[in-house]
């Protein structure tokens, strides 16, 4: 709400929206990073997509059924 100026209705609308999209062991859509990829090659950002290990530390992801909520 501070940083994004929304009132608390709309950032609890804005919270209900996006955090289904969200995968609770943190991998990142495949789909959405085309997209990322797509807009930050466009951007001159980058030269081409970066493999995930370039700029994702996995670490929590891969321990995640070992420290998970059961």
């Amino acid at each position: 709400m501070d940083r994004l100026k929304y009132t608390r209705p709309l950032a609890e609308r804005a919270y209900e929206e996006a955090v289904p999209g969200y995968d609770e062991r943190g991998r990142l859509p495949a789909r959405s990073m085309q997209t990322f990829w797509s807009i930050s090659i466009a951007n001159g950002d980058v030269k081409a997509a970066l493999p995930e290990a370039g700029f994702l530390d996995d670490r929590f992801i891969r321990t995640y059924g070992s420290w998970a909520p059961a």
